[in-house]
């Protein structure tokens, strides 16, 4: 490996291990019992967060559970006893908030994955796992655009999201 890819990755590994150092897992066993017990589970979440999530999601189908794509035409209507497990780093994410509501209204149980618990959405979700807010640039002098240290700071929550959500998969399938 070169000296360059090798000091890179080095710095991706610091970061994320910051953030899941971090990571408020006080609705962890909720939200493992609540998918282990619904009739149906739907994730979701939009861009990078939503394709996440559809790994998730096939990751549960694989373990056996019937599982959908919170945003596919095909998936059956929410109901209670549903589950519905979302992803967003910003908790703000309009289109995903409003369906986040109407699930809630159907008497669903939400559960979310932020970064910001105070959210719209993470005031609204029953249970949340909250990886913390995320890393300032690491070197302050750094002239970057705030775009471009936004984009860098949701890909590490994006990352760090993976991690967690295979940490889940795993911990059901064993238990399963």
């Amino acid at each position: 490996m070169t000296g360059a890819l090798k000091t890179a990755l080095e710095r991706r590994l610091v970061d994320l291990r910051l953030v899941l150092a971090g990571v408020d897992d006080s609705g962890w066993a909720e939200i493992r019992r609540q998918i282990e017990g619904a009739r149906k589970i739907y994730c979701g979440g939009m861009g990078r967060s939503g394709v996440i999530m559809s790994a998730f999601a096939n990751r549960l189908a694989r373990a056996g559970f019937r599982v959908h794509g919170l945003f596919e035409a095909s998936a059956p209507p929410v109901e209670a006893g549903d589950f519905t497990l979302i992803a967003s780093g910003s908790g703000a994410t309009a289109t995903v908030l409003a369906v986040a509501g109407r699930i809630q209204g159907e008497g669903a149980k939400l559960g979310l994955f932020t970064a910001n618990a105070l959210s719209p959405m993470g005031r609204l979700a029953d249970f949340r796992v909250v990886l913390p807010p995320l890393l300032p640039p690491r070197d302050p002098s750094a002239q970057k655009a705030s775009e471009q240290v936004l984009a860098s700071l949701q890909v590490l929550f994006e990352q760090a999201l993976l991690i967690v959500l295979d940490t889940l998969a795993d911990q059901i399938a064993d238990s399963n």
